[in-house]
């Protein structure tokens, strides 16, 4: 079974492809979430614009970055190569993060607003671009994962073995984050665990939830991804997830106000007295 479209229209020298339509397609969606969310919130419309505009722009510039320093051996110092992704297209998906949340968090700052709460508002937005980008790339036949005789296997373009259409699994699983964080953002202010710091929910549970998830969903695709980063016989894509999902679980813990040694009473073990003397039977509290 094949249900790849990489190009959608081709006049003569004007080709369509079915990838770019649906990165913009990404761009504007997520855009417009973040925007409505943040209108919501009692944000200026025109200062919306600007702080997607600056994100999306350091957000590429980050991720080109990271992918030329990735693959250093194919670039060099030449600077031409850096800057010319028709020539050598590739980004980096941990170093569109990084630039795009170094530009939001600087232009917080100037604005005097909440990184954490317009972080949280992101979020909702990114979510929805990562499932239409997904299936963009799907779409483009550029996801052929390992071979598989599932149901779900595909032959995808240039092969002739039945493989995963990681592509296609990381739609259905990004729409499944998006509805979820959707949900969350009207439920997470009455979780009573979120509530230790002096009965408030603070910003941020979006934010690092969705980091935590960014890692699970990563590790999971990755299992039947055929693209692996290792250096030194290291699996650096594992490492960074699980990085990933370390710093959402300590962040929510930490803006939840739940101290390390609040977790450590709920595993305690308590000796139980028995007729005025310990006994070593205890019971987890």
């Amino acid at each position: 079974m094949t249900a790849m479209i990489p190009i959608i229209l081709s006049i003569g020298p004007v080709v369509i492809y079915s990838f770019s339509v649906l990165l913009v397609v990404a761009f504007l969606l997520g855009s417009f979430m973040f925007w409505e969310k943040g209108r919501e919130e009692h944000y200026d419309e025109v200062e919306l614009f600007d702080l997607i505009l600056m994100a999306a722009i350091w957000g590429l510039v980050g991720a080109r970055l990271g992918y030329v320093l990735v693959h250093f051996d194919d670039f060099g110092l030449n600077l031409w190569y850096w800057l010319a992704v028709w020539q050598k297209p590739g980004f980096f998906w941990l170093g569109i993060f990084i630039g795009a949340g170094a530009a939001v968090v600087r232009f917080c700052k100037k604005m005097d607003w909440d990184v954490f709460k317009v972080l949280d508002l992101l979020t909702i937005g990114v979510s929805l671009g990562q499932a239409v980008v997904n299936l963009g790339m799907f779409l483009g036949g550029g996801t052929a994962g390992k071979m598989t005789n599932l149901p779900t296997g595909m032959v995808f373009p240039g092969l002739f073995e039945r493989r995963h259409p990681v592509g296609l699994y990381g739609f259905v699983i990004w729409m499944l984050v998006f509805w979820l964080l959707w949900w969350l953002e009207g439920k997470y202010r009455k979780f009573e665990w979120y509530q230790k710091h002096k009965g408030d929910a603070r910003p941020g549970f979006l934010v690092f939830s969705y980091l935590a998830l960014l890692g699970v969903v990563g590790f999971l695709l990755g299992l039947v991804s055929e693209s692996v980063w290792v250096v030194y016989s290291i699996n650096v894509n594992l490492l960074l997830r699980l990085g990933l999902i370390i710093v959402g679980i300590s962040g929510l813990l930490i803006r939840s106000g739940i101290k390390w040694s609040d977790i450590g009473k709920l595993v305690t073990i308590k000796p139980k007295l028995v007729n005025g003397k310990s006994s070593s039977n205890g019971k987890l509290r």
